[in-house]
Formats: structure tokens, C-alpha cells, sequence
């Protein structure tokens, strides 16, 4: 007797965008619930907005050198064992969190940004494997749609357990979401219609690459432009919960907020259409343009109305989320595909180097200005993309 399973059930155990996309739904759910709240305990163990930045740069500096390893590691255990490692950092990394001490707090924020490097770089290598053309402009809204739900609710989910249920609780539950990527991933492969097979590139020295991706002036535009926007979500992540708090909005409201912008997430798809209509130089240009612009609004207004500034700062954030949409298409877009491996490897870099630079030059700004000077300094960032944005090829 033939059976026909659910259409979903199918497109989850077979090759194409459903798959990936919710292994990057997965993967968001275990950053996710505690991306407000590291933040959060940081401030709280230092008690200093300068101290949260200087521990993110010493952080995020010591991440960037762990994370040049990676490469490495694809060729000596293979893609599918780097990335199942970067499962296995994610719930160490919950764990060392969970218990509430600098020291481990750090421990757990290195661990938490090589896991999420892990990730980005094999699902990338993977994603290029197995999509091609203008189909990857649909997968890119595909993909953020997925993982809309659990950046909505991760970051407020994770502030209300953190301070209302006990502070373990939500990184328990990262690392519970951490075990079930790590199960599926493994289902993925061992299902009829493979996912995740033998790689078909293998994974290059990511030293020699770097003058090879950066003599190429449209791989360097699209670094640029990906470094840009997630600069941005840096310092929305970090400083946002922060500000909630130092202007008494509360924790709790703090959380709310980035639950809020991410919830933008879910007019992804709409993006996507303006992308196939308008294409991607004018949306990565417009949406530059107005986040630069709300931003700079925000901190204005953030010494008499820190409500009306927590409304725009959330504005922002949707002009932040159509660069997600379409900010990575210039580097996909132009990529050579004998190239795709090496080339991969170092774009990923934006992620590492946007979690250093940042904190690194928030700290000097708050060491001598108030808060608000972040947010200003992020929009400044923003004009400087529509800038560079500009030289994106019209017919992209």
C-alpha cells in the first residue's frame, strides 16, 4: 500500500531551500533565547555599559582568531563534524553561562560565537553546493521567514525566564534547541533523499584566500556591505537591553525591544518582492538610507523620551532586516563557483569582525560620551554603506 506523507514532511528530509532554512531556524532558536539576556548578565556583573563593551571586544577579538580555524578543521574532520562541533560549543557554551560568573560568562561567549561560526560557514558551503542563479534571491526571505518566530520570541522568552524563572532556565533551553539542530542535521543525512552528503569542494587554507577575495572588488563590496548591517544588529543586541535599562525602562522592556525588531523578520517575503522588482542595489541603498536616518533620530530623542526612542530604534531595525534579505546577495551573486569554498570562508569573516570592531570602538566613545553616541555612530555607519552601495552592478 503506498502511503503519500504531508508535503511538509517531505520537504523537510529532502534537498532545497525548506531544509536549510530550518536548520537556520534551528540554529537561530539556540542564539536566539539568550541574546538579550548575555548582555544583560554582563551589565550586571560589571555594572558599567563601558565594561559590557570591553568585554565584547576581548571577546569577539579572541573569537576571530578561533574561528580562522575552522577551515582547518573542515579538512581534518570533514564539513558535517565541524558543524556538528559547532552544536556541541553551542550547548557548552550554554552551560558555562548558566553559571552566572564573569570568568564563565566569557568561557560561554567565546564558545557561543565559534558554535555560530561553525554554523554560518558549513551551511553556507552547503547552500552553495545545492542552490544556483536567482533562485538563492528566494531562499534568502525563505530562510529569515523561518527563523522570524524565534527571534521574536527567543530574546523576550529569554529575559522573562532569566528573571522571572530562574536564571539557568534559558540557557538550559538553548542548549536543549542546540541537541535537536544537532539530531536533525544527523536525520538530514542519514535520510532517503540526502541532504547533507560528502562535500563537493573542499575546504581551502583560509590564509591564502584572503588577498584572492579582497583583490576582487565586487567580493570586497559585498564583505563591506554584509559587515555593515551586521555591525548594526551588534550593537541593536548589546545596547539596546542596555539602554532599556539605564534609561529604567527595565530588563524585561529591553528584551521586548529586540523581540520587537526582530519581529520585522516576518515581512521578509515582501522584501524579497521589492528585491525581484526594484533589484538589489536599490533595495540595499534605500534600506541603508532610512535605517542611517531612524537611527540617528532614535538618539536624539533618547535623553527626554526614551519611549519615543525605543519606538524608532525598532523602526530601524526593519531597515536593518531588508539588508538581511538582500545584503548577502552582492558576495552570492558574484562568487565565482570554482572559488565558492575559499571565497565562502572569508566572507563569513563580516559576522567575527562586526563582534570586534563595534564594542572596540563603543568603548572608546563611552569612555568620554553618553549612550546615545552608539546610536549615532551606527547611523553615521549606515549613510557610509549607501555610500558604497552605490557601485552594486544595476542589473544584480
Amino acid at each position: 500500500m503506498n502511503v503519500r506523507h504531508p508535503v511538509w514532511l517531505q520537504a523537510v528530509g529532502a534537498p532545497g531551500a525548506t531544509a536549510f532554512a530550518l536548520l537556520f531556524a534551528l540554529e537561530s532558536t539556540t542564539r536566539a533565547l539568550v541574546a538579550s539576556v548575555v548582555p544583560l548578565q554582563v551589565l550586571s556583573l560589571i555594572g558599567d555599559p563601558a565594561g559590557v563593551s570591553l568585554v565584547y571586544f576581548l571577546v569577539s577579538g579572541l573569537g576571530l582568531l578561533m574561528n580562522f580555524t575552522i577551515p582547518l578543521l573542515v579538512r581534518l574532520i570533514s564539513r558535517r563534524f565541524t558543524y556538528s562541533l559547532g552544536a556541541v560549543a553551542s550547548i557548552a557554551a550554554a552551560l558555562l553561562l548558566a553559571g552566572e560568573t564573569l570568568a564563565g560568562s566569557a568561557a560561554g561567549m567565546l564558545l557561543r560565537a565559534f558554535g555560530a561560526a561553525c554554523f554560518a560557514i558549513c551551511l553556507n558551503l552547503y547552500i552553495l553546493d545545492y542552490i544556483r542563479g536567482r533562485e538563492l534571491n528566494r531562499l534568502e526571505p525563505v530562510r529569515l521567514l523561518f527563523a522570524a518566530t524565534a527571534w521574536t520570541v527567543g530574546p523576550a522568552l529569554g529575559v522573562f525566564l532569566w528573571t522571572r524563572v530562574g536564571h539557568a532556565v534559558p540557557y538550559l533551553a538553548s542548549a536543549g534547541c542546540a541537541l535537536l539542530l544537532l539530531g536533525y542535521f544527523w536525520f538530514l543525512r542519514a535520510s532517503d533523499n540526502r541532504v547533507i552528503v560528502r562535500a563537493r569542494s573542499p575546504a581551502p587554507n583560509p590564509f591564502l584566500q584572503v588577498g584572492r577575495f579582497f583583490a576582487q572588488p565586487r567580493l570586497r563590496l559585498g564583505w563591506l556591505i554584509a559587515f555593515t548591517r551586521s555591525a548594526w544588529w551588534v550593537m541593536f543586541f548589546v545596547y539596546v537591553p542596555v539602554f532599556a535599562v539605564e534609561a529604567g525602562l527595565g530588563a524585561e522592556v529591553g528584551g521586548l525591544l529586540v523581540s520587537a525588531g526582530n519581529a520585522t523578520l516576518f515581512l521578509a517575503p515582501l522584501v524579497g518582492r521589492v528585491v525581484e522588482r526594484r533589484g538589489v542595489r536599490f533595495t540595499i541603498v534605500a534600506a541603508f538610507l532610512a535605517g542611517g536616518c531612524v537611527t540617528v533620530a532614535a538618539a536624539a530623542v533618547m535623553p527626554l523620551a526614551p519611549v519615543l526612542a525605543a519606538a524608532l530604534i525598532v523602526a530601524a531595525a526593519l531597515a536593518s532586516m531588508s539588508l538581511d534579505v538582500s545584503g548577502n546577495l552582492p558576495f552570492l551573486r558574484s562568487v565565482r563557483p570554482s572559488q565558492r569554498a575559499g571565497m565562502t570562508t572569508v566572507f563569513v569573516t563580516y559576522r567575527d569582525v562586526s563582534e570586534v570592531a563595534p564594542p572596540g570602538v563603543f568603548a572608546l566613545i563611552l569612555a568620554v560620551l553618553p549612550l546615545p553616541f552608539v546610536f549615532v555612530a551606527s547611523a553615521l555607519s549606515f549613510f557610509a554603506g549607501a555610500w558604497f552601495a552605490r557601485f552594486v552592478p544595476r542589473r544584480m
